[in-house]
């Protein structure tokens, strides 16, 4: 099947022209054999894979396109672990473009996603990404997820022009990478409330067609958990288009907001530390299932008693963010300089709207799922509290509550609570209730 092909241009009810560059997204039984004909016209290809993508589906399409009559350069990532997405993987395909190359393709999930993302931005190309598992959002989105300089971040760049989703490929993902894909749209409950909460507070632009869209691929995951881990392809297929749905939702937006917030950014702080520290971190959309859970029940938590706040010590937070980020604190330093979120004027103008609105803030937190809700369907996908506890423990956990906000330039609900003076008590609390 094909999903509709969306307008290039919208103009939405909400003010914005959304724009989407997708040409084609097919998913279906047997999809990855109309890759030769979405690609008839670019003739010599970069073809990027890994150990475990190549004798899953790469080296077949690479014989599959060699036959259609394309030229195909191989970018071949020869390990099975992680390949992590930095400057030293990006040369490694930028090796490989020729100048007779017109495009990019990806056999892979997250990081080979955003790796070819990344690369075909850089080289004015476009690409086409063959999913292996239905893991994760970003498929679709108009971002890469990177590290470079040690830093996680989201770079601008386009969406693969063709993305193939191969139920039956699909369907034979690892257990694992299955959880993930539920936990990432599970996590959606948790980012559309921090949108609505940045839209109140900050007047953040917000798009209501666009929450819509998004929080019915979490409804539909909700309900296809059993379908989906019993390895139904019909249900495997939904998983998929829903997580392209949602990266369509973040291009529409021109960015990740509707997909990522709170929940979020505890994923990224479990990586970027982890790998410091040599840590191990769980997948991403498993991080972001136990993320949901936490931000969730920290909502729960401050709609029933506010904890008393402390001062805001920036000499204090200086030093603290040096001992917890090392060698990326200067770079976490400098994206909170440019949010402006520290500047103490700014922060006491939205501290004094937050408490005047402070009940209309608390409808809006308790429009998420409660603490027990999530922790019911995270049960229902094969997740264990256990697992999140055993990997990071209680110190890494209370962190990245208090942390894990500087990572990023966006306003959540860690920022709410850290304007309130109340982030570290609430984060204490948290660990005494929990861990």
């Amino acid at each position: 099947m094909a999903l509709p092909k969306l307008p290039a241009r919208i103009e939405c009810a909400c003010g914005a022209v959304h724009t989407c560059d997708i040409k084609s997204v097919v998913c279906g039984k047997n999809a990855v054999a109309a890759v030769p004909e979405l690609l008839a016209e670019q003739r010599a290809l970069v073809l990027v894979t890994d150990g475990n993508t190549a004798p899953l589906a790469g080296d077949a399409l690479a014989a599959a396109l060699t036959e259609a009559g394309h030229t195909v350069h191989r970018a071949h990532f020869d390990t099975t672990a992680v390949v992590v997405p930095n400057e030293e993987a990006v040369a490694h395909i930028q090796a490989q473009l020729t100048e007779e190359v017109t495009a990019l393709v990806g056999v892979g999930s997250g990081v080979i996603n955003d790796l070819c993302k990344y690369v075909s931005c850089e080289a004015g190309l476009p690409y086409l990404i063959v999913a292996t598992a239905p893991s994760m959002d970003g498929y679709a989105s108009k971002g890469a997820a990177m590290i470079l300089g040690g830093m996680k971040v989201t770079t601008s760049a386009p969406p693969p022009a063709w993305i193939v989703g191969d139920t039956a490929l699909l369907a034979t993902a690892p257990a694992d990478m299955l959880r993930s894909g539920i936990g990432d749209l599970l996590g959606k409950y948790s980012c559309l409330n921090d949108w609505k909460l940045s839209a109140l507070i900050n007047g953040e632009p917000f798009c209501q067609e666009i929450y819509d869209m998004t929080a019915a691929c979490a409804d539909a995951a909700a309900r296809d958990t059993a379908a989906i881990l019993a390895r139904d392809e019909e249900a495997v297929g939904r998983l998929f288009e829903g997580l392209v749905v949602v990266g369509i939702a973040m291009a529409l937006a021109g960015n990740s907001r509707p997909a990522s917030g709170s929940e979020h950014h505890l994923s990224h702080f479990y990586e970027i530390v982890g790998l410091q520290r040599g840590v191990d971190y769980l997948a991403h959309g498993i991080d972001v299932g136990y993320g949901t859970l936490v931000t969730c029940r920290l909502r729960q938590m401050v709609r029933t008693a506010l904890p008393e706040s402390t001062p805001f010590d920036p000499q204090l937070w200086r030093l603290k963010v040096g001992v917890v980020y090392g060698p990326t604190a200067p770079a976490v330093a400098e994206l909170q300089a440019k949010t402006g979120f520290y500047d103490e004027a700014k922060r006491l103008e939205r501290c004094a709207f937050i408490k005047e609105n402070w009940q209309q803030i608390c409808s809006l937190l308790a429009e998420a799922p409660s603490g027990e809700e999530i922790a019911a369907m995270l049960s229902a996908a094969g997740f264990t509290e256990r697992e999140y506890y055993r990997t990071y423990g209680s110190r890494m956990i209370g962190e990245s509550i208090v942390w894990a906000k500087d990572l990023k330039d966006r306003y959540t609900l860690f920022n709410m609570l850290e304007d309130l003076g109340v982030l570290e008590s609430l984060a204490g609390a948290y660990v005494k209730e929990y861990l």
